[in-house]
């Protein structure tokens, strides 16, 4: 039913080579044990596009889903990113893993060569179904991740992160995106959506009182 799913949207203009960090209420359900989580993240854009050229399009987004850490943390990490760090053929070793943590998984993983670290995320990173370099090359892209196991309290927050990458566009230009996040709960577990419903207009409430004041 739809008690059991929520979908968040956003819909943004990012600048060239900028981050976009959006904190991703986890509902209480997916902490409590039995049954399966499932998320799901799309993300669209359109961007400038030049078929003559082997880079066509001319700025990517990637997007990325990361846990246990603060929105400072996550930003000073990504800062550090080099593009060559995210376009290598060891992303191939995520396609494989298939997003999983079991030991199976990392051994299929390094069959092809060890998946490469972003920065300093290291665990925090959470491995979707399709990686990063794939996806990017693309204007429309979905990738999910189901978790058989519950999730524990150590690795909230958790965040999703959308990165420009600028190729050969103009360093002015603001690109307009969507990002659309699912999770969905088993119908035999608690419901996500009434809980979920309720954090964000806390949030949406405290914006704009916030926001009344500084006009004030």
């Amino acid at each position: 039913t739809h008690d059991h799913r929520a979908i968040l949207v956003a819909e943004s203009p990012i600048a060239m080579d900028a981050l976009h960090i959006y904190e991703l209420p986890m509902p209480s359900s997916f902490f409590e044990s039995g049954g399966s989580r499932v998320l799901d993240v799309a993300v669209t854009h359109d961007p400038p596009t030049k078929l003559q050229r082997l880079d066509y399009i001319g700025n990517k987004l990637e997007f990325y889903v990361v846990k246990g850490m603060t929105i400072d943390e996550v930003a000073e990490t990504f800062a550090k990113i080099d593009d060559r760090e995210t376009d290598d053929s060891a992303d191939d070793a995520e396609e494989v893993a298939g997003g999983g943590d079991s030991a199976t998984d990392l051994e299929e993983a390094e069959a092809i060569g060890k998946d490469r670290q972003i920065g300093d995320l290291k665990a925090n990173r959470v491995n979707l179904d399709a990686s990063v370099k794939v996806l990017s090359l693309g204007c429309n892209q979905r990738a999910s991740r189901t978790f058989p196991q519950r999730l524990v309290a150590a690795d909230a927050p958790w965040h999703i992160v959308i990165r420009s990458v600028n190729r050969w566009c103009d360093d002015t230009l603001k690109q307009d995106y969507a990002l659309a996040v699912s999770l969905r709960r088993d119908e035999d577990r608690t419901e996500i959506l009434a809980e979920l419903a309720a954090q964000l207009e806390a949030i949406v409430e405290v914006r704009t009182e916030v926001e009344a004041e500084i006009e004030l």
